[in-house]
């Protein structure tokens, strides 16, 4: 007789897809988050750039993994950033070394433009809040005061 043909996915990929619902309230804790630390939009705008760049927090944090060695990686800088018309292209370093050009929609764009002010290229775009770290990119750690 037959063997019993059925399919089995092993689909890793929709368990990290969020539904609308799961993304509405990560908006909704983004946009109150502000209100209580008076972040100036940094908490949406973090949010905003990961949904609408597909950027990696380990391409936007500052971190420190150990894999048999000490790996750092600096965090998220202005000087990441190009205009290109009405587009800022993001450039950032993912897995394994890999540099990548992220074309940023214009919406986006130019709320990236209007939070940055006057900062300059070697200021990071997401300042740490802790006293201990400040002047550097937030962690990918607790980043507390």
């Amino acid at each position: 007789m037959g063997k019993d043909l059925s399919i089995q996915w092993d689909d890793k990929l929709a368990e990290r897809i969020l539904s609308e619902r799961e993304i509405a309230k990560l908006e909704k804790a983004a946009i109150e988050v502000d209100l209580q630390h008076n972040t100036n939009k940094m908490h949406w705008l973090l949010l905003t750039l990961v949904f609408y760049s597909g950027v990696r927090a380990g391409e936007i944090a500052r971190q420190t993994s150990d894999y048999g060695k000490r790996i750092v990686t600096p965090g998220l800088f202005w000087r990441q950033f190009r205009e290109d018309g009405d587009c800022l292209l993001l450039t950032v370093t993912g897995k394994r070394n890999k540099t990548r050009t992220i074309s940023l929609d214009p919406e986006t764009s130019a709320v990236l433009l209007d939070y940055r002010g006057d900062a300059s290229n070697d200021q990071p775009v997401f300042p740490s809040p802790s006293r201990r770290d400040r002047g550097k990119p937030l962690s990918d750690i607790a980043d507390c005061g």
